[in-house]
């Protein structure tokens, strides 16, 4: 979201402001919690802003941004019903956890203009989190909602599933070159005529063939720049009887050092309470049963859950905040804990934690039962 950058004052009179507490290249943080933010995390921020610059087309001036990392009193810097905002000219951000990615695409952008439907749809796509929309319920199309007032998108009546959904399908089609030519129009206020231009000269085609053909051909899922950065676990084919047809049983095992001060390990935790973590994701192959094992030191656990459990209701996984709450048949499992379970096949989501910052190991091993080979046709005879 974009703030008039005259409410600032205002804003910070409401409450004194935290002092900076971490400093990366790109970004000086000022949270308003004492729980440690962890160096995993500090460098992902700092990584997808340059990642957001690039994307963009943006060349830093070498000045880092001021982040105003906030848990609670959001409303009062940026308004009713906002998770984050961006004061322009100021190079100043307000959000909590969750939109923090997204709130950098608006500070990178710096846009005085009004050109809300691309610029909130480019803030999605950089934001790394994937899009679920279903374009045949969408009331108006991209040609209208170019044109979206002031007071409709101040009075929170925006669709930013449906911008997300517009700008991934952009991507798809024209890649990084095509959000960047939209990004030089929306930093330079264009109004919704130029807009409209750039989008014929991007795709080739009028902004009617457009509408057509995004109503045709996007899919209704995409999945998250975040998703790619997300390390991928191998699973390993058990075959100990040599004269079976195929594997026994499928393998997915993971062991990681949880340290604050690591590189590889995020915190606070994704649902902004003290803690650690360190996310992986793999791909369940057809199976007939799974057991779970998990070890560890005390105050560590692991989550396995299903990061589509609810896509079909326009929620997506964040990779780099997973939360359980997802799935409502997440697993947890504590250290020594053995469960049997079904994973049906798919991507699955793990996420490595502990409650504190006190350095921990934790281990996971999953055993996957192949499926019986299919009878041999000659049975039959």
């Amino acid at each position: 979201m974009i703030v008039g950058a005259t409410i600032i004052t205002s804003a910070s009179a409401c409450s004194p402001l935290p002092d900076v507490k971490y400093e990366t290249d790109r970004l000086r943080i000022a949270p308003t919690f004492d729980d440690p933010i962890c160096e995993g995390t500090l460098v992902t921020l700092d990584d997808h802003l340059e990642q957001v610059e690039d994307g963009l087309g943006v060349i830093s001036n070498g000045e880092p941004f001021l982040l105003y990392w906030q848990r609670e009193d959001i409303e009062d810097s940026c308004g009713e019903g906002r998770g984050g905002c961006f004061f322009p000219a100021s190079r100043v951000m307000f959000a909590r956890g969750p939109s923090i990615t997204h709130e950098m695409t608006h500070a990178v952008l710096d846009s005085v203009g009004e050109s809300y439907f691309l610029e909130e749809g480019m803030a999605e796509l950089l934001s790394g989190v994937g899009v679920y929309y279903d374009v045949d319920e969408a009331e108006a199309g991209p040609a209208e909602r170019l044109r979206l007032s002031r007071s409709t998108y101040r009075e929170g009546h925006f669709d930013y599933a449906g911008a997300a959904h517009f700008m991934r399908w952009i991507y798809d089609r024209r890649g990084v070159a095509g959000v960047r030519r939209l990004a030089i129009e929306v930093e330079h206020g264009a109004p919704p005529e130029h807009l409209e231009d750039a989008l014929e000269q991007i795709m080739g085609m009028s902004i009617h063939e457009i509408e057509v053909a995004y109503r045709h051909d996007a899919k209704k899922a995409y999945e998250g720049m975040g998703y790619e950065r997300t390390p991928e676990l191998p699973v390993e084919e058990i075959d100990d009887d040599e004269e079976s047809e195929g594997p026994e049983s499928f393998l997915v095992t993971v062991a990681v050092d949880l340290e604050c001060e690591a590189e590889t390990t995020m915190g606070p935790l994704p649902e902004e309470r003290e803690g650690m973590y360190q996310v992986r994701r793999f791909r369940v192959p057809e199976n007939v049963g799974a057991v779970l094992r998990v070890e560890g030191d005390p105050g560590t656990w692991v989550q396995v859950f299903d990061p589509y459990a609810r896509k079909r209701r326009g929620v997506m996984t964040d990779w780099m905040l997973p939360s359980k709450t997802i799935d409502h048949d997440a697993l947890e499992l504590r250290p020594g804990e053995v469960v049997d379970a079904e994973l049906h096949p798919g991507v699955w989501a793990v996420v490595l934690g502990a409650d504190g910052v006190a350095s921990g190991k934790v281990s996971l091993e999953i055993e996957l039962a192949a499926p019986p080979p299919p009878p041999d046709p000659g049975e039959w005879m």
